[in-house]
C-alpha cells in the first residue's frame, strides 16, 4: 500500500503540483469574490489577495516544469513542443492579461470570464499531448480514460452512492446559496 499509493506520490513533481493546484484555486476564489464583494474595502482587498496569489500561482507553475525537469519528465517539451498545447498557452496568458485590464477598469464581472478561460487553456495544454491517457506510468504502462475503467459492480455502486450523496448535499447547497444570498443591505 504505501509504496504503491504514498511513496510514488510523495515526490517533487507530486508537491509541486499540488501547490500550484491550491495557489490557482485560490487565485480563482479571489477573483470570483472581487464579483461578489459590496463595497470598495472588501474589492480592493480581494484584488490585493489576486495578485498576491497569481505571483504564488505562477511561482509554483515554474516550480512544476523545474520538478519535472529534475524527474526526467519531459513537460516543457510536452507542453511547447506542440502547436496546440502552445496556442493554449498563449491564449491563457491574453486571458491574464485582458483580466487584469478588466479589473483596473472597474468591472466585477468580465474577469470571471477570463479566469475560467485561463484555467480551461491550463488544462487543455497540459492534457492535449497525452489525450486519452491522463496518467503516464515511469514503466511505459499508461491509464486511458477509453479503456481503463473499474469494474461494472464499481461503477454501479459509485452511482449509487454519488446519488444518495446528492440527495444530502444539493438541499444543503442550495440552503448555503439561499443564506448568502438572501441578505438584504441594511442586514
Amino acid at each position: 500500500f504505501m509504496t504503491a499509493y504514498i511513496y510514488s506520490w510523495f515526490n517533487w513533481f507530486s508537491i509541486a503540483v499540488g501547490l500550484f493546484t491550491v495557489a490557482l484555486c485560490g487565485f480563482l476564489a479571489a477573483i470570483y469574490l472581487i464579483g461578489e464583494a459590496t463595497d470598495d474595502f472588501d474589492v480592493k482587498r480581494f484584488i490585493k489577495k489576486a495578485k498576491v496569489l497569481n505571483a504564488i500561482a505562477f511561482f509554483c507553475g515554474g516550480l512544476v516544469f523545474l520538478a519535472a525537469e529534475t524527474l526526467n519528465i519531459h513537460m516543457a517539451h510536452w507542453i511547447f513542443g506542440n502547436r496546440v498545447s502552445l496556442t493554449a498557452v498563449i491564449a491563457a496568458s491574453i486571458s491574464l492579461v485582458l483580466l487584469w485590464i478588466t479589473i483596473a477598469g472597474g468591472f466585477k464581472q468580465i474577469p470571471r470570464i477570463f479566469a475560467a478561460f485561463e484555467v480551461s487553456m491550463i488544462l487543455v495544454s497540459v492534457g492535449y499531448t497525452h489525450y486519452p491517457n491522463f496518467i503516464m506510468g515511469k514503466n511505459g504502462k499508461n491509464l486511458s480514460l477509453l479503456t481503463d475503467h473499474a469494474t461494472v459492480k464499481t461503477i454501479d455502486t459509485l452511482g449509487t452512492a454519488l446519488l444518495v450523496g446528492s440527495l444530502f448535499i444539493l438541499p444543503a447547497l442550495g440552503y448555503l446559496f439561499y443564506s448568502f444570498r438572501g441578505k438584504t443591505s441594511h442586514e
